[in-house]
């Protein structure tokens, strides 16, 4: 009887463990993330280069470059997310690049805020980091 209320249990409690580590891989996927761009803004403003997040959906990381003198300078590790967690903005690879000053510009070199959408595959929820025109990043 004990050993069948612990079988019960244990099926009623793995969809809540499932889906708490769902939500955790998405939390930390947001997290890091934004410490990539914060990582790339510190660096702009260390160096006083324009720097950025390459970001590749495709292989869902995120490195850190710099303008070096013939080609860009790799900046700290390759970041790799999880399987289950997807790029969805941008949608192509592209960079979020910060001026010597540490703020967001496009290719043109205009003020211009940034946005990187995470979604997970396996319950569909959504993590949006954005970095405002004057560098600060949010996560929501």
């Amino acid at each position: 009887m004990v050993a069948a209320v612990l079988m019960v249990l244990a099926v009623l409690a793995v969809p809540s463990i499932s889906a708490a580590r769902d939500g955790y891989e998405l939390v930390t996927s947001g997290a890091n993330v934004a410490a990539k761009v914060a990582e790339a803004r510190t660096n702009a403003l260390k160096r006083n280069r324009f720097t950025w997040v390459l970001v590749t959906p495709a292989s869902r990381t995120l490195q850190v470059q710099t303008a070096g003198a013939a080609t860009p300078l790799d900046i700290g590790f390759l970041q790799r997310l999880p399987p289950r967690v997807v790029i969805d903005l941008p949608a192509a690879t592209t960079p979020l690049t910060f001026d010597t000053l540490g703020r967001p510009v496009n290719a043109a070199g205009i003020l211009t805020a940034h946005v990187i959408q995470l979604r997970h595959t396996g319950n569909a929820q959504t993590r949006t980091v954005t970095v405002t025109t004057t560098g600060r990043v949010t996560i929501n």
